[in-house]
């Protein structure tokens, strides 16, 4: 029933904040710490390759008549693609983050943020590092672009505010075919960033390569995936 729906959703939110509860220090200094890393060093260093993509191709402002010139120039999509990584390096490195001080939290184990942000950078690398699996080339573009569109609440980054454009999305609902056409490929969307949710934590914990972390992720779900789908509904609902 909704009554048992609600009461389980209320179990969920003390299960989770007990995780938090035993390094909730460090969880609250470390995100302190990681915003002010990601104003000072992530966006200008991403803002930098935006500036240097334009100059290679030429242009001294952005603007929908001459975003064509800008991805037409291969040299741009370099910078443009160092800009990506860079920011998906920020955002899975707070993922990452999280999952260790939740894992701390299920053990009873005290952990400070130098050792956090250690184990963090460690798993978070290995999208950019020399030999990086190539599987893990996708978590970047699950941090890129499924967290941002599903507002999947793995993260507290700035990743979440991104939106699409207001002038598209007016664009979408005026068009009855479009509009269909988004419903099903969101819903598409928020489903499989639903089922690969627990591949963070595989990928962190278990040290294995985003292929693997998807397989384990849905194994892990598989059979309890709707009950959970429901909880997190209702979780969502106690604050609407």
């Amino acid at each position: 029933t909704a009554s048992d729906e609600r009461t389980h959703a209320m179990e969920f939110a003390r299960s989770t904040w007990r995780l938090f509860a035993a390094n909730a220090r460090t969880a609250i200094l470390f995100e302190f710490g990681f915003r002010f890393l990601f104003a000072i060093l992530f966006v200008p260093a991403c803002f930098g390759m935006v500036d240097l993509a334009m100059e290679a191709a030429g242009l001294a402002y952005l603007a929908d008549t001459n975003m064509t010139t800008l991805f037409a120039n291969p040299l741009a999509w370099v910078f443009l693609l160092v800009a990506a990584l860079v920011l998906a390096l920020g955002a899975l490195f707070e993922m990452c983050a999280l999952v260790v001080v939740m894992q701390a939290g299920k053990t009873g184990r005290r952990i400070g943020v130098f050792e956090t942000s250690r184990l963090a950078f460690s798993s978070a690398r290995c999208i950019a590092c020399r030999n990086a699996r190539p599987s893990n080339w996708l978590l970047a573009l699950f941090v890129l672009l499924l967290v941002p569109l599903t507002n999947l609440t793995v993260t507290s980054s700035a990743l979440t505010g991104v939106r699409l454009p207001e002038f598209i999305m007016d664009f979408i609902w005026e068009n009855g075919a479009l509009t269909a056409v988004f419903v099903i490929v969101m819903a598409a969307l928020y489903l499989h960033a639903f089922f690969l949710a627990f591949g963070i934590h595989f990928f962190t914990l278990c040290d294995e390569s985003w292929m693997q972390a998807r397989i384990s992720s849905r194994s892990l779900l598989r059979g309890n995936a709707w009950r959970l789908a429901r909880r997190l509904l209702a979780f969502v609902g106690l604050h609407v």
